[in-house]
């Protein structure tokens, strides 16, 4: 059994309730889910950032917040499509200079 990925780890339950909601919103609106200002503007956003928001807040880091849910959304929408690859495989793409 393959570990968990970091969306799994943070967004599982998001995935499961929040986001379903999140989609049903957006469509009843007309609005692209891509576009990150519709998005942030949505009533279901809202409270799954409350939600998600420790209770001291994230202060200057809440566009970063924002960024990672909206990013965890789109990967969901789109169906969070995961590839296993090797370790060799992984070891040979990151000794890769940029491109």
């Amino acid at each position: 059994m393959p570990r968990p990925t970091p969306f799994e780890l943070v967004f599982h339950r998001a995935a499961e309730s929040s986001f379903p909601r999140i989609a049903a919103s957006l469509a009843a609106g007309g609005h692209d889910p891509t576009d990150r200002d519709a998005f942030l503007m949505d009533r279901e956003v809202i409270t799954l950032l409350r939600d998600l928001r420790p209770d001291e807040g994230v202060g200057e880091a809440m566009d970063q917040m924002v960024a990672l849910v909206h990013h965890a959304y789109l990967a969901w929408a789109a169906g969070n499509l995961t590839l296993p690859i090797s370790r060799e495989a992984a070891e040979e793409l990151l000794d890769q200079p940029p491109s």
